[in-house]
């Protein structure tokens, strides 16, 4: 075999290596979307469901939280953020989500919002 044609040979090998790395690695960057449809199901569940359909590894200190507690979740083609935000909602975990790894963690309670002006004011008189 010529020497030249062996250099042509391997040059297209690398470019096309290369082309298949930069594909590939877009398509890991682009945000996955998540759908889960569930209703009062144990948060072990939950996150057993995520990890085992999107490849996803959730990571929290045991006790953290109480897994049993019944979650209902409905996502339709959502991100993991959107997911995370309605099973954690009224809770003091929060999360940092990395590549596939979703970290857990205690922050502060965070209260659902009013969205009904009279139950707003009801319950701000009541505390005053």
């Amino acid at each position: 075999m010529n020497c030249k044609h062996h250099k042509r040979d391997i040059r297209r090998f690398f470019i096309a290596l290369m082309v298949m790395a930069v594909s590939l690695a877009a398509s890991a960057a682009a945000p996955q979307q998540v759908s889960i449809r569930v209703k009062d199901a144990p948060l072990r569940d939950v996150i057993a469901a995520i990890e085992k359909d999107y490849g996803y590894v959730f990571v929290y200190k045991r006790g953290l939280m109480d897994l049993g507690r019944k979650v209902s979740v409905n996502v339709s083609k959502g991100s993991v953020e959107s997911v995370l935000e309605r099973m954690f909602d009224g809770t003091d975990i929060e999360w940092d989500v990395t590549n596939r790894q979703i970290a857990l963690r205690k922050g502060t309670a965070k209260e659902k919002p009013k969205t009904d002006k009279k139950d707003a004011l009801h319950t701000q008189l009541r505390e005053s």
